[in-house]
């Protein structure tokens, strides 16, 4: 129950923004004053995650029993379209246990040998998961469509999601679980999976695709590890978070909020953003309506209506967003704010001057990066805009962009129509059709 605790408050800052939040952060300091610590608070945090539970289970029961997809986890989504689909575990350097699934082929079967397949690695966004690339239609999703014409499909899942929430010797209940941010989902994450799958597949390269935070990490581990380079064939960057410049009125607010995260991470240390998050979303929807809900939903991401399934949103919104930690939310906050592609700023001269040797974080350095890559990206996506793109073009080398107007933040991966403006030309490339 300590996840819950922990988040009630970032959930709270979040709903209401920064017009009210420096209010509530007077609030949350005044209400934990009398308290000498969060265990004494645990009874108002736990009853308010119950009514929260509570509310969320009716609406599911009013709103989206209908989707049977609903319910269903990645492999379950995957065997229910008549596809193979296997579990895997790879343990990280630092600890971390990894989810992984697999799509081995197609529905057609074993057309070719498995050693002669191309590999695919698909990496998931900021607050996602593996689901990302199965979220729609067998002949929508790009997890399927690669394995019908031919692909090793592999799915990755970031520490600290449903499928990649254990680790050796760590408590995910515990504040040291979630002492981490994107800087080490690149420095051993991505690694451990890109190795773990070559091992599997007996394969020495692999092509990877990564949306939003998974194309970030990507770029980022890739530059500043070689024999990593030496292994990806193509990498297809979706909507890459590299420099971020969010827009939209969601993010007129966004670049204020990491001081109320420092505020959190000092009351409740590092600690997940949630397991209430994606219990609000039903309650959300159940209260507004889905037609508001969209506009919500829009409101951060970005708007694109006409490719976007309505019938699927409570599909979308049962795994989306996923857990992550407060550092991770926080260290891409601090991105915003800055301006600049850097490491994790410790929150002080003095603290960054400790763990750098410099009294401000240092930028990352992409000039290494050489990686054949594919850029897609879009017009109407409020967290990563032209500018930052053309930004990232100027960086590193061997760099194609592929532009699609209309598209949103999540339309990489939700999209009804991204199998004609994006998949087509990976599925293309992957498998040499």
């Amino acid at each position: 129950m300590r996840i819950f605790k922990r988040a009630i408050c970032f959930v709270v800052v979040i709903i209401l923004g920064s017009s009210t939040a420096l209010q509530f952060h007077s609030a949350l300091k005044k209400f934990l004053s009398p308290f000498e610590n969060v265990n004494e608070i645990s009874p108002y945090l736990d009853g308010l995650n119950s009514v929260i539970s509570y509310f969320a289970g009716n609406a599911r029961q009013n709103i989206f029993s209908f989707e049977p997809d609903f319910y269903r986890s990645v492999c379950q989504l995957v065997t229910s379209k008549g596809y193979p689909c296997e579990e895997h575990w790879v343990t990280t350097e630092d600890g971390f246990i990894l989810g992984l699934q697999r799509i081995p082929h197609g529905v057609a079967g074993k057309a070719r040998a498995s050693h002669d397949r191309p590999v695919a690695l698909l990496q998931h966004g900021l607050v996602e998961a593996s689901f990302s690339f199965v979220a729609n239609q067998a002949n929508e999703s790009l997890a399927f469509l690669l394995a019908d014409a031919g692909a090793d499909v592999w799915l990755g899942n970031m520490r600290g999601n449903v499928y990649s929430e254990n680790h050796t010797s760590l408590d995910p209940a515990g504040a040291d679980f979630w002492d981490w941010s994107f800087e080490e989902m690149a420095r051993y994450d991505l690694p451990a999976m890109v190795h773990f799958v070559c091992q599997q597949t007996g394969q020495s390269q692999l092509f990877y695709v990564g949306h939003s935070q998974g194309a970030g990490t990507g770029f980022l581990q890739l530059s500043r590890d070689p024999g990593l380079s030496q292994i990806i064939r193509h990498h297809f960057a979706l909507a890459p978070a590299v420099k971020v410049t969010v827009t939209g009125d969601f993010g007129k607010t966004i670049s204020d909020m990491s001081d109320y995260l420092y505020f959190l991470l000092y009351v409740f240390q590092h600690g997940p953003t949630t397991h209430v998050v994606p219990n609000l979303p039903p309650v959300l929807c159940r209260v507004i309506g889905e037609e508001h809900c969209i506009e919500f939903l829009f409101s951060l991401t970005g708007t694109n209506y006409a490719s976007f399934n309505l019938t699927r949103l409570p599909v979308y919104l049962h795994n989306f967003p996923q857990p992550t930690s407060l550092n991770n939310l926080l260290h891409w906050f601090q991105l915003v704010k800055a301006e600049k592609f850097q490491n994790f700023d410790e929150g002080s001269p003095a603290d960054n001057l400790k763990r750098y040797g410099q009294e401000s974080p240092p930028e990352y350095d992409l000039s290494q990066y050489d990686v054949p890559t594919t850029i897609f990206y879009g017009g109407h996506d409020n967290f990563i805009g032209v500018s930052d793109i053309l930004w990232l073009r100027d960086q590193v080398k061997q760099t194609k962009l592929v532009f699609i107007p209309q598209y949103e933040h999540q339309d990489f991966v939700w999209g009804t129509d991204a199998a004609t403006y994006i998949y087509s030309h990976i599925v293309d490339a992957v498998c040499q059709r």
